[in-house]
């Protein structure tokens, strides 16, 4: 039997191709697929349907061929996801009409891709439906949908079991949700009240999108009060937000939101936007999809465009990692993902450009008392939430353009050859000291939260070291409160805290705490108990595992199991004292893991039990204690000095001295952490993935994890926000955005104006 071949589409009349699915001749799973394919044209939206049909939204999953199906009499191949998809679909009586992108169109066709490409908004806007497939049965997925149609329609039950609660979290993890062209299949398939008849199938288990959403917010709302937490739950939220919002605004905005969602192809990640994006914003109402043009030159050209029609370098704020070499420092590579959240910078009525504020009252320059010390202004994100942080009252200001200043300054300007930018503006100090890279995520990995907090110790003891160096925040104090400002990207105040009960001399005792008793310096009589982990126990699986441990005589019969070889693996307090771990874990473990697989789990065990050995020590060689600071960490902090902290603990757990643990997260809810240190819980936020820096001036901040000591910073007239430059050659490349405290409304562009100072143009390549 020959392959299939797809006969050519006329594009000046938008052809299109749909799937007509034949019914099961003898009604049964394993029926060979019969389809056939028709070419029809797009209905206006407005007029009643010629054609009705379905639309289609998956995840292609693997790309090698699984088995064919007969089209029209011939064979063409197919994946696996999409075989099961098609059987699902199937019933016995009647046709279907189908649009599904793998098969409608010619893959093969480089310029018909392009075409249908720039179809697909349409495709999908004049769809009868929106068919949603997650993928076959799998992971007890059958119980997550029935539960989320459930939740849907009205039943407030929380997940009960171990099962259900996993089944969730697989179903919400599938692969799916992080596609790239979802975003466009939704907004535009299940716009408005399409969202009611758009169906989400999994397996053999069917609703509604709506329902779905219902039951997902319903799930979100027990999360935020602490019942129940599933990581990635957000993400599909923020699908039905985009959904319910519509197409419109600016591709880079759209390119930013979506950073992080996976396409076959890394063009997809701007081509699978093109449908809803406004595209008069960043002048590329010309721009149309090209399979034929290299992801580089298309990356390329988004950013020349954006910056060319905006005149602003917001474009830069995105061009802190990359992975294709020919593109220049200033264009982003959207092929990489970047969850590194953008830092806090001014906007006038979401406009960007150079503005920066002018107070009549330079409070810079005046004298100031102890509560104003390092806070030589507030910030933007300051500014938005005063009345929560109580920062007090700000003076009256004018928001400036810095063009206004400097009117004969040329604009952004990109050379002939498209690879150099020229930008005005100041190369305004230079880095002189840099920490570790702080963690990208303190949730990806158990130990991200200490390593965390350490490298904060780290930090303080860094800024401690440079007693003599240039100090622009008034005097020590001054500088001490700004480091920790800085390390919140000035995003929580001082004050906002409170300290542990453990802490309290007294109940008269002042209950608030400022930077001043953050991180304080360990007592030099404190010696540490021999340090654990307690993090990795929070899972069934580990817990049972070590149950497994203390019972390993009574239940392994695997004679190739040597218990002695295991045990000499554990830190030297364990060696022969079973005992240490089973008073605790015997609390919380009734089941037993038995001889199938125990090498793998008792592996896993014996190496976390090391990795936070190790991480209690590295505790333990710093200066201060790590517990007390503004940051509320979702994970354990090792904690060598539990036992030395007296009897009255905030954590509503029994834990043996001899462990010497402690919890962070004492039954895993919100409003747990809350009353350790209400405020801010993501104080964190503007530090993950980010290095702490001090400059040759004595700024203090945060810059990419990229830069290196010796790269400059720079304030640009075009720019609203400070950015990290290296030398290169021929000038500069670009390294991304900064955080300087006490410079971030304008004041280093203010100072060159005070000083005379003309913007130099920059060649950024």
């Amino acid at each position: 039997m020959s392959a299939y071949s797809y006969k050519k589409l006329n594009a000046a009349k938008h052809e299109f191709r749909l799937l007509i699915l034949e019914p099961a001749r003898k009604g049964k799973w394993e029926d060979k697929l019969r389809c056939s394919l028709t070419t029809t044209v797009l209905n206006h939206p407005n007029t009643p349907r010629i054609t009705t049909y379905e639309a289609v939204s998956y995840c292609w999953g693997e790309s090698t061929p699984y088995s064919s199906i007969l089209v029209d009499g011939c064979l063409l191949s197919i994946t696996e996801n999409l075989d099961s998809f098609l059987r699902r679909k199937r019933v016995r009586s009647s046709k279907q009409r189908l649009w599904i992108d793998a098969i409608c169109i010619n893959q093969a066709d480089n310029a018909e891709r392009t075409q249908q490409v720039e179809l697909m908004s349409k495709i999908y806007q004049c769809a009868e439906r929106l068919v949603i497939w997650l993928g076959e049965e799998a992971d007890d997925s059958q119980m997550a949908m029935q539960d989320l149609a459930a939740f849907g329609t009205g039943r407030t039950k929380l997940l009960t079991s171990n099962v259900g609660y996993n089944a969730m979290d697989n179903l919400i993890k599938r692969a799916y949700w992080d596609r790239m062209w979802v975003v466009q299949e939704l907004v535009i398939g299940a716009a408005g009240q399409k969202a009611n008849e758009a169906q989400v199938i999994c397996g053999k288990e069917r609703v509604a999108w709506s329902c779905l959403v219902r039951g997902l917010e319903f799930i979100e709302s027990q999360q935020k009060i602490g019942r129940q937490n599933f990581y990635g739950l957000r993400k599909i939220l923020d699908l039905e937000e985009a959904r319910k919002a519509g197409g419109g605004g600016s591709l880079l905005s759209w390119l930013v939101k979506t950073r992080n969602k996976l396409s076959s192809e890394d063009r997809d990640k701007v081509y699978g936007l093109l449908g809803i994006a406004d595209l008069s914003i960043g002048n590329l109402g010309h721009f149309r999809p090209d399979y034929e043009k290299p992801t580089s030159r298309v990356f390329h050209e988004i950013a020349a465009s954006n910056i060319i029609s905006s005149q602003t370098l917001e474009v830069l704020r995105h061009c802190r990692t990359r992975s294709l070499s020919d593109l220049p420092s200033w264009v982003a590579d959207w092929s990489v993902d970047d969850k590194v959240a953008l830092l806090p910078a001014y906007t006038n009525n979401g406009i960007w450009n150079g503005i920066w504020k002018d107070d009549e009252d330079d409070s810079q320059n005046e004298d100031v008392d102890d509560e104003d010390e390092g806070n030589l202004a507030p910030s933007s994100l300051e500014r938005e939430q005063q009345s929560h942080l109580n920062l007090g009252n700000t003076s009256s200001s004018t928001n400036i353009q810095a063009r206004d200043f400097w009117p004969d300054t040329p604009p952004l300007i990109i050379s002939e050859d498209t690879r150099i930018l020229t930008a005005p503006g100041f190369i305004w100090d230079t880095i002189k000291t840099l920490s570790e890279p702080f963690p990208s995520d303190v949730s990806e990995h158990w130990e991200n939260a200490t390593h965390f907090m350490i490298n904060v110790g780290r930090c303080k003891a860094l800024l401690d070291a440079l007693p003599d160096h240039p100090n622009p925040y008034q005097n020590i104090r001054g500088r001490l409160k700004s480091f920790w400002r800085a390390l919140c990207a000035d995003h929580s105040g001082e004050g906002d805290y409170q300290k542990p009960s453990y802490l309290f001399q007294s109940d008269e005792e002042d209950r608030r705490v400022d930077f001043e008793n953050w991180l304080p310096p360990i007592p030099n009589d404190w010696v540490p108990r021999p340090p654990h982990v307690s993090s990795i126990w929070t899972t069934t699986q580990y817990r049972k595992a070590v149950h497994a441990y203390l019972h390993l005589d009574e239940f392994i019969d695997d004679e190739c199991f040597d218990v002695a070889e295991w045990e000499a693996k554990f830190p030297a307090e364990f060696q022969g004292r079973r005992d240490l771990l089973g008073e605790f874990f015997l609390q919380v473990s009734s089941g037993r893991h038995h001889g199938a697989g125990m090498g793998h789990i008792m592996t896993i065990v014996v190496e976390s039990l090391m990795i936070g050995h190790e991480l209690a020590e590295l505790w333990q060689e710093g200066q201060y204690d790590l517990i007390i600071s503004p940051f509320q960490l979702p994970c354990v902090i090792p904690d060598p000095f539990l036992h030395l902290r007296g009897n009255v603990f905030p954590l509503d757990v029994t834990i043996p001295k001899e462990m010497g643990i402690v919890d962070f997260t004492p039954g895993s809810t919100m409003d747990e952490r809350s009353a350790l240190f209400p405020g801010d819980f993501r104080a964190e936020r503007y530090a993950l993935g980010r290095r702490f820096f001090v400059s040759e001036k004595g700024y203090l901040g945060l810059c990419p994890a990229e830069s290196r000591v010796g790269d400059r910073i720079a304030v640009m007239v075009d720019g609203n926000i400070p950015f990290v430059l290296r030398d290169e050659e021929e000038g500069y490349s670009a390294v991304g955005e900064a955080h300087v405290q006490g410079v971030m409304n304008g004041e280093a562009l203010k100072e060159c104006k005070a000083t005379g100072c003309v913007p130099e143009l920059i060649e950024i390549v």
